[in-house]
């Protein structure tokens, strides 16, 4: 199994696992989390001196060396083995269902109106617990959760999936390595250029993708469209805020993106209600890039190239 199709599979595998809770091996994840936190120790003096364009070479470069070793170690396995191990590798960059996870949970508390679990499921939700949520009241909780799951349908879901296509473990892991840990360092505008490059292209893939989501879950398509195209122009709008506008229009509601930036003014408060819906269309779009990427597969499978496509 060679090239694209087999990347589709380990895709599909890898989001299973995710959704089932599959874990990879102790000994081989405390590995590969050991990897990743000594590159991460070794790259802080850069990020604390301000030196944050070499931070983002070293870290990117050093996350695609990594993800290359451990895709021949896979595939170095019998087959069926090393395709559930490179699922299991990509898995750890998947939040698939951490996101949906998070908006079911705390949509359903606060629809109890049960403040004080939605604030403990907030505080240990690694989709959520980065907001501070203290001193939000619950309207202001079901606004910055689905402003959340909107914006890491895309980071946390489609764009490592659409990396992975592309290039690979590499491709995946430099991502990974990009939007996540890059994110915490100091401003530094070659950095933070390198990093929105990164996040650009997967970003509005994910928006395309979440107006059919929205469409196919009954939500407002078009509303969907019109936020996007009003306030979301190419140019000008952040681009990896584009799930973000499309879940608003989508949802008729207010929401803040990354930056901090009201979207969709003219909308309604967001209910409980909505942070569910949200879980869901989040689903439905990651499901629909599961689709495409399987469908690519089955193309490079029937009309790719015959040879080593590995």
């Amino acid at each position: 199994m060679r090239g694209l199709w087999r990347r589709a599979v380990v895709a599909g595998l890898a989001v299973g696992f995710d959704l089932l809770g599959v874990q990879m091996p102790t000994s081989v994840g405390e590995r590969v989390s050991g990897a990743g936190a000594w590159l991460t120790t070794r790259l802080r003096p850069l990020a604390r001196a301000g030196v944050v364009g070499p931070m983002a070479i070293t870290g990117s470069t050093g996350s695609a060396v990594a993800g290359r070793a451990l895709e021949q170690w896979s595939r170095a396995l019998p087959e069926g083995l090393g395709l559930a191990a490179e699922a299991l590798l990509l898995k750890e960059v998947l939040s698939v269902e951490a996101v949906r996870k998070a908006a079911r949970q705390v949509s359903a508390a606060l629809a109890r109106d049960d403040i004080g679990t939605a604030r403990e499921i907030w505080s240990r939700s690694p989709v959520l617990a980065a907001v501070p949520c203290d001193s939000l009241d619950a309207t202001e909780m079901a606004q910055v959760a689905t402003s959340r799951v909107a914006a890491q349908a895309n980071s946390h879901a489609v764009a490592p999936l659409f990396y992975y296509a592309v290039g690979g473990l590499p491709a995946a892991l430099a991502y990974r390595w990009l939007s996540a840990e890059l994110a915490h360092a100091p401003e530094g505008r070659f950095g933070e250029h390198m990093r929105r490059l990164a996040m650009a292209v997967p970003a509005w893939a994910s928006a395309g993708l979440m107006k059919v989501a929205a469409e196919l879950r009954r939500a407002d398509s078009l509303g969907a469209e019109r936020v996007q195209r009003t306030e979301g122009r190419l140019l000008e709008a952040p681009a990896r805020a584009a799930t973000v506008r499309v879940m608003s229009g989508a949802l008729g509601v207010r929401l803040v993106d990354q930056e901090g930036n009201a979207v969709n003014v003219a909308g309604r408060s967001a209910t409980p209600d909505d942070l569910q819906r949200a879980g869901s269309i989040v689903g439905m779009t990651v499901g629909l890039a599961g689709g495409l990427l399987l469908v690519a597969g089955l193309a490079w499978k029937t009309f790719g190239p015959r040879g080593d496509a590995r």
